[in-house]
């Protein structure tokens, strides 16, 4: 037959040293685990952080740049449709000048007073 020990039994058994050796083993691996958990929570925030960071980093210089982008285009249509105008002033004015009507005297005369 045979002779079935209960583990309450087997375990009153057992050295000493065994037994410390388990108990430190299960006392290091829960201490170890509590460790882990608690730098997984602590690595995800400071990634949280960090992302938030970098995101708003990120965004504020998209909007510098499309803030530069709208200067540049607005230049750029100030500068289109004014050359339209400066090219009529100056045929107008060579006009006159290649001219010499007397009546251009009095114009020009009008128009550098008026750039004064």
């Amino acid at each position: 037959m045979i002779d079935r020990v209960s583990p309450l039994s087997r375990l009153r058994r057992t050295s000493l040293s065994l037994k410390l050796a388990a108990l430190g083993a299960a006392v290091t691996a829960t201490v170890l685990g509590l460790s882990l958990l608690a730098l997984n929570e602590e690595v995800r925030t400071n990634t949280r952080n960090v992302f938030a960071e970098q995101l708003a980093r990120n965004q504020r210089t998209i909007q510098q740049l499309q803030a530069h982008d709208r200067q540049q285009l607005l230049f750029a249509a100030s500068v289109i449709a004014a050359v339209p105008q400066f090219e009529a002033a100056m045929s107008t004015f060579q006009l006159e000048r290649n001219t010499r009507d007397p009546r251009s005297a009095d114009r020009r005369s009008a128009i550098n007073t008026a750039e004064r």
